[in-house]
């Protein structure tokens, strides 16, 4: 990857998976623009609270997460539904 700026991992992950013939096409800005786009999307880890765990029940183990922190999604109350990316 030709770029001075550093990528994170899950962004060079993420690129890491691209063809290479069809990386090899690619324009350093259209590199740029494609580790912007994924940087943007990453999995953010920055909860106030992040609490995981499981329950044995039964013969089976169930687990759970609970999440807290503030809500930094883009607001949806003004999309109609069926145009949500969800």
């Amino acid at each position: 990857m030709n770029q001075s700026a550093k990528i994170d991992n899950f962004t060079q992950s993420v690129i890491s998976r691209i063809d290479p013939q069809i990386y090899s096409t690619l324009s350093s800005d259209q590199v740029n623009a494609l580790a912007k786009a994924v940087y943007s999307c990453r999995p953010t880890k920055k909860h106030m609270i992040n609490f995981r765990g499981f329950l044995p029940f039964l013969k089976s183990r169930y687990y759970f997460v609970f999440l807290f922190g503030r809500d930094r999604r883009a607001d949806l109350h003004n999309v109609p539904h069926n145009m949500r990316n969800t």
